[in-house]
């Protein structure tokens, strides 16, 4: 039959080097593009601790993790609700657009000329 199979048949020929115009078939679904942002109107905790003393927890948003390269190794990790909050700035997933969602009070913030 000249119908694209669904599976490949076993062929003792090599793959040819100039392309088909046949369409392909999957059973996978092709998957969607995912953005990739920080959640401007959300806020993780952290502990504040002096001699490994807990003195008090602070709210944080991804703005202030952005700026603070050197803490994002300590709240970065899977098991910190950062993470999951603030994905493109620890990593989690990358992105090529520009975010232009506005936070609730109706403006854009920007950390290094990007808006977050």
């Amino acid at each position: 039959s000249f119908l694209p199979s669904r599976m490949p048949t076993p062929s003792s020929q090599p793959p040819s080097l100039i392309p088909t115009f046949v369409p392909t078939v999957s059973d996978q679904p092709t998957p969607l593009p995912r953005f990739c942002d920080d959640r401007p109107d959300e806020k993780f905790t952290i502990t504040i601790t002096i001699d490994n003393i807990v003195q008090r927890e602070e709210k944080k948003n991804c703005i202030w993790l952005a700026a603070r390269p050197q803490e994002q190794a300590k709240y970065c990790i899977p098991s910190h609700p950062a993470y999951f909050v603030c994905e493109e700035t620890c990593g989690k997933c990358t992105d090529t657009c520009e975010d232009t969602t506005p936070n609730k009070e109706g403006g854009y913030i920007r950390y290094k000329g990007i808006s977050r």
